[in-house]
């Protein structure tokens, strides 16, 4: 139940341009002409609420990059497997939507793909790099996000989930635990101004994930 909540608001929180061009500043410091309509939404589960989906966020940079995450709490060795089935799907809609032929002699032109999973338990022992493995597999390379004290965006998520997950274990599945995660959000600056915009969605969303876990 907790990783649906968690999931479905890092999808939400990184769908928006600004929050999104923020994610991928901390991944890639060095683009600093990067633009928030340089961005493309390709995966995004919380705008809907389908629990479903495995991935939980996937844009595209410019023509150049295809980037898709996850957030656990617990790592799964299938993550690599995961991303290459939702890279397969992206790299389909690309070449619809671009209305690229797959038979000429030239070679086709695609966004270079960067997987990365935002690790939020508590393990001090998780590798850097999640690979799928043996001899002759598809190569697929996660890399482990985790909190490092800078205060970015990536890092107030985490204490978000920190927050989140202590107050349902004093609290539960109610509107309590709710309530006081996102006042000590605010109190302590964690997604301050996120929450401060987008407060009535977040508060719909969470409540209604909390009464499908309810019902």
């Amino acid at each position: 139940m907790l990783e649906t909540i968690k999931g479905n608001f890092f999808s939400y929180l990184f769908s928006q341009p600004e929050y999104m061009l923020q994610l991928y500043q901390v991944m890639h410091p060095e683009d600093t002409e990067a633009r928030e309509e340089d961005f493309k939404q390709i995966i995004a589960q919380g705008n809907s609420l389908a629990v479903e989906r495995c991935s939980d966020l996937g844009f595209q940079v410019r023509d150049k990059l295809i980037i898709l995450m996850e957030a656990q709490s617990e790592l799964s060795l299938d993550i690599p497997m995961r991303m290459l089935m939702h890279l397969a799907d992206a790299y389909k809609d690309f070449v619809v939507e671009n209305k690229i032929s797959l038979y000429r002699e030239k070679p086709v032109s695609i966004p270079r793909p960067e997987f990365y999973v935002v690790y939020t338990g508590t393990e001090e022992a998780v590798p850097e790099v999640l690979s799928l493995g043996g001899p002759g597999s598809v190569e697929a390379e996660v890399k482990v996000l985790r909190t490092n004290g800078s205060g970015n965006i990536l890092d107030q998520y985490i204490q978000f989930c920190e927050i989140l997950k202590k107050q349902m274990s004093l609290h539960g599945k109610t509107d309590e635990a709710l309530s006081n995660t996102l006042h000590i959000c605010m109190e302590q600056g964690v997604l301050a101004s996120f929450l401060n915009s987008h407060m009535g969605v977040v508060v719909e969303l969470m409540a209604t994930l909390f009464g499908q876990q309810k019902s």
